[in-house]
């Protein structure tokens, strides 16, 4: 054979063994007579042969009609093999580094495949369409291993040693990644790309280092009764749900970047440590409390700006902001609930930036003691018809609001 022998599978029926030959290639052999291997094909691309472009590493499909070739800097290739003397690629699947190994989901629907950089995870339900389900930083990712429950996966990283990666269950239906049990690891997930549509959702507990969301138009839910994010990055333009029940607790100690997602629907008590917190056009699905000092562990707190709507839904909101305070700019719309500022101010507009607060149904607004209810320069509480009930112990109003 030409080349250097990497790796290899045998198909189902044991009549052909797939090679993984770095500069020769995809090497196809005929080991119906074990004791005689023979050639049968091969497939060597443009620039596969070139040393960044190693054939490395070789997995079989759940059907055996195809095999992916893990092939350095040229990313993980689908090829089919229905006719082993003439083997096609049909897909390539871009890796953030140079790709190493793969191996199949429990269930044949995804990839896991290790390259320099990490974990990526592609969705092959579409075999001649594969789209990145997620990824995890992991340097120096070269072997992997599925567990037997198919929500582990080992990975060998060189001389830092064996990792174990908490991968939770893939749900494969249309438009939907659903990681269903625990997801953990010291490491960033990102999930989603430009090309993901639907749902993204976590539902058991998740606690890594950092989650992001890459750009695109799709929903993220995280309805664990107990998340921790060291830090959380959405750049999606869909819906983001953190919470669904007022038992439910979110830790991000880093604070969290959400600017462009379309919702916010949130349950439960969604704290940092002293980060500001930001969220857009809230809708409640359970009582909620945004708390920025950690609940009292980092005392000084850090501001809650709320802008866009703010559909309570007969729940009640609480905000915990220290000596900071709870802001509210721009064009804000509340329905139907309670708001308690329990420690801090109640901002309507935040320095030169005017707020133009109308009730749309009956709500109302309590600051605690201590705190203050401010009404900036062009700012407005409009009511109309409905009853808002105020209660503060300082009242103060700009002669321009």
């Amino acid at each position: 054979m030409s080349g250097f022998a990497r790796d290899v599978v045998v198909s189902l029926d044991g009549k052909y063994a797939y090679v993984a030959a770095q500069a020769g290639g995809l090497q196809i052999f005929d080991v119906s007579d074990p004791s005689s291997p023979s050639p049968v094909g091969s497939l060597v691309t443009d620039n596969l042969s070139t040393p960044a472009n190693l054939a490395v590493g070789v997995t079989l499909a759940a059907d055996s009609n195809y095999v992916f070739v893990a092939a350095s800097g040229n990313g993980l290739l689908t090829v089919d093999v229905s006719n082993a003397s003439a083997p096609q690629q049909i897909e390539s699947f871009a890796t953030s580094g140079d790709a190493d190994s793969s191996i199949l989901s429990s269930d044949g629907n995804f990839l896991y495949v290790t390259s320099s950089n990490g974990l990526q995870v592609a969705n092959i339900t579409d075999i001649g369409n594969q789209t990145n389900a997620g990824s995890l930083a992991v340097p120096s990712s070269q072997g992997l291993s599925l567990a037997t429950n198919g929500e582990l996966v080992y990975i060998a990283t060189g001389t830092s040693g064996l990792k174990s990666v908490q991968l939770g269950t893939y749900t494969p239906e249309a438009g939907l990644i659903r990681f269903g049990s625990e997801v953990s690891g010291n490491h960033t997930l990102t999930v989603g790309d430009a090309n993901t549509t639907g749902e993204v959702e976590f539902g058991g507990n998740t606690a890594i280092a950092s989650l992001v969301s890459a750009p695109g138009n799709f929903n993220v839910s995280l309805t664990g009764t107990n998340n921790t994010l060291g830090a959380a990055n959405f750049q999606h333009t869909g819906v983001l749900g953190i919470g669904n029940d007022e038992t439910d607790r979110t830790f991000v100690p880093g604070g969290i970047t959400a600017p462009n997602v379309s919702l916010s629907q949130l349950g439960g008590t969604f704290a940092t440590n002293g980060s500001a917190i930001t969220f857009n056009d809230i809708s409640l699905l359970a009582n909620a409390t945004l708390d920025s000092t950690n609940n009292n562990l980092a005392p000084a707190g850090a501001n809650v700006l709320v802008s866009g709507g703010l559909a309570l839904n007969s729940y009640t909101l609480v905000t915990k902001t220290g000596t900071a305070a709870t802001q509210a700019e721009g064009d804000v719309t509340i329905q139907n609930g309670t708001v308690k500022v329990e420690q801090g101010s109640l901002d309507i507009g935040v320095g030169n930036t005017s707020a133009n607060v109308t009730f749309v149904e009956n709500t109302t607004i309590t600051v605690a003691a201590g705190g203050q209810l401010n009404v900036g320069n062009g700012s407005s509480l409009t009511a109309g018809n409905n009853t808002l009930t105020l209660t503060t112990d300082v009242l103060n109003v700009s002669p321009t609001a």
